[in-house]
């Protein structure tokens, strides 16, 4: 798989917090589905062409035991339309923080489950669709980490009795962070019939690693904080012969002194095999002043006038990938049976002869032939 380079496209989550807060919401109040083609196209003129679409199980389906919220499947469509319209692939992010109107998920609930049962048909054939990201940033539930591998294994059932083609992400416990991977999801093996999981997980690189940078937080010396923090999430991919991928990494997108933390962080991510890309936090008309915004100034208008980070991220992004040219294979030249080059002998044309001999001698030892005939 060629490295995938992406942003978060926010809004359809805004207006709630983690604890349900204003759920479900007024569509395009409280939150919106971004249809702003120059912001799709934006984005993948800068070679971020994998689109993280967070969304809200409260929105989608109001109630467990009711139907889809028809305003909401036409905004997640329109989303999944507009990036195919400009070449990019979705994926479909639950950004519920394994919460349902605020109560944790528990072993044996069938919520998470029966959402995606109910909206993977309507996804699974489209052609932006990359995979589903089955859900954001898991956190303290009352059994703790142990709890979450059960709830992923029934959701990856799920899914796959209706769509066995599409990547399904998995997201480790404890708010997805990749430096505390280990710690938290050791045991995080998820068996899929279809072999096509990815490990998701999230960093930050502020000094308690919220993503908030408050107060202008600038970077520690070490340079390297982003790849220290990264690295635990590699090791265990490695170990485990499995793909990941960084859903959400971001900084302060107009502070020069952590463009080179980010820089570090993206040439690990070019550089590792195990990693499939990153989707960088993040990117909506709808963010205004956030210091992580990706967002150009000028948006919603004209879309032209970059953050100053995008120099960094389009290294990357906008980097011709190296092709990888085969060794040639010199070509077999087959060597020839000897055949002999004595010539056959001549082939002497059968005759008869008939007529009359006569045979005689001088008496000094010499004979002579005479011979009347008729060849034939």
């Amino acid at each position: 798989m060629q490295k995938m380079w992406g942003a978060n496209l926010s809004a359809s989550e805004f207006g709630q917090n983690n604890d349900s807060g204003n759920l479900p919401g007024k569509i395009n109040q409280d939150y919106f589905y971004s249809t702003i083609l120059p912001e799709y196209q934006y984005y993948i003129n800068k070679g971020l062409k994998l689109i993280r679409v967070p969304i809200m199980e409260e929105r989608l389906l109001p109630s467990l035991t009711g139907t889809l919220s028809t305003p909401d499947v036409d905004g997640l469509t329109s989303m999944l339309n507009m990036a195919e319209q400009v070449g990019a692939k979705v994926i479909i992010d639950l950004h519920n923080f394994s919460r349902y109107y605020g109560t944790p998920l528990a072993i044996g609930d069938t919520t998470l489950a029966s959402f995606w049962s109910k909206l993977v048909p309507l996804y699974k054939d489209h052609p932006a669709l990359f995979g589903y990201g089955i859900m954001n940033e898991p956190n303290t539930l009352p059994g703790g980490a142990s709890e979450w591998p059960p709830i992923v294994q029934s959701v990856v059932n799920a899914i796959r009795e209706i769509d066995t083609n599409t990547y399904i992400l998995i997201p480790g416990y404890g708010w997805q962070s990749a430096e505390n991977w280990v710690a938290n999801n050791a045991n995080l093996i998820i068996k899929d019939p279809s072999n096509k999981v990815i490990y998701d997980a999230h960093q930050y690189f502020d000094a308690d690693g919220s993503g908030t940078y408050p107060n202008n937080e600038q970077p520690p010396a070490d340079l390297n904080i982003g790849v220290e923090r990264i690295t635990p999430f590699i090791n265990w991919l490695k170990q485990n012969n499995f793909q990941g991928i960084l859903t959400e990494i971001g900084i302060p997108t107009t502070v020069p002194a952590w463009f080179p933390v980010l820089d570090n962080v993206l040439n690990l991510i070019n550089t590792t095999d195990e990693l499939v890309g990153t989707t960088i936090w993040s990117a909506s008309s709808w963010w205004g002043s956030y210091n992580l915004s990706l967002e150009p100034y000028d948006s919603p208008t004209t879309f032209t006038q970059d953050k100053p980070v995008m120099s960094t991220i389009t290294k990357y992004s906008l980097a011709t990938p190296t092709p990888v040219t085969p060794t040639p294979v010199p070509p077999v030249i087959p060597t020839p049976t000897p055949t002999s080059t004595t010539p056959p002998p001549p082939t002497i044309p059968a005759f008869s002869i008939t007529g009359n001999v006569s045979i005689t001698s001088d008496g000094k030892g010499n004979v002579n032939f005479s011979l009347t005939s008729k060849a034939s």
